[in-house]
């Protein structure tokens, strides 16, 4: 099982979404939380913290893990962890994994190629 963090950020009633590379192995072309796959011996907030950082070269400070949802990708069970985050300094810049960003409402983001489970969360937090 491979473990992953993704960064919900807020700012200004928007959450930051970011659209990944073509050639990237998992969902390409889709849209995302900042975040990605924890290393070995890494805690959750520590990872989530570098994974966003090294993803769009902003700070924030984890709050509270808000929803946990396993699925099979690529024949791998991945446990997909979403968590709650503040905003605490910096602009986005992208790396080479990603290929545009956007500050949207969650309502507004269902209408984007969204990665499936960001796309179930986003349904289940909008009922």
């Amino acid at each position: 099982m491979r473990h992953a963090v993704k960064a919900l950020i807020e700012k200004d009633g928007k959450i930051l979404l970011l659209h990944k590379a073509l050639d990237t192995p998992r969902f390409p072309d889709h849209w995302d939380l900042p975040g990605g796959g924890l290393e070995p011996t890494e805690e959750t907030n520590q990872g989530v913290i570098r994974e966003v950082f090294e993803e769009t070269s902003i700070i924030i400070e984890p709050l509270k893990v808000i929803w946990n949802h396993q699925m099979l990708v690529n024949e791998v069970i991945i446990d997909y962890r979403i968590i709650l985050t503040k905003y605490i300094s910096g602009e986005v810049k992208l790396s080479f994994e990603h290929i545009d960003f956007i500050w949207i409402s969650k309502k507004e983001a269902l209408n984007l190629k969204l990665q499936p489970y960001l796309k179930k969360y986003l349904e289940q937090s909008a009922e």
